[in-house]
């Protein structure tokens, strides 16, 4: 149990995964996620995936959630931080 818990504390203050929007660009990792973001929007606007629309009367759109993550060598140092824009579709409307 204590060998757990200091190698979760390591893990966490060593590059942690963002679990916001918020935390991603303004915590310490700002720089990459936001080059991560950048990315992700280009790809989804190369891909005719991402447009803005008007919604139909008494309609709501599905909500999107930002998900962070960091991509490790074997070794464990950083390859790639990434960032996707996912939809909720498990909201019920």
């Amino acid at each position: 149990m204590f060998w757990r818990a200091s190698a979760n504390a390591v893990e966490a203050s060593d590059s942690a995964e963002p679990k916001t929007f918020p935390e991603a660009v303004n915590g310490p990792d700002q720089v990459h996620w936001r080059k991560a973001i950048r990315a992700e929007h280009k790809s989804m606007r190369l891909r005719g995936v991402f447009r803005a629309a008007k919604l139909p009367n008494n309609q709501r759109a599905v909500g999107t959630k930002w998900v962070f993550k960091i991509k490790r060598n074997a070794d464990g140092s950083i390859e790639k931080y990434k960032a996707r824009l996912v939809a909720k579709g498990f909201v019920a409307g």
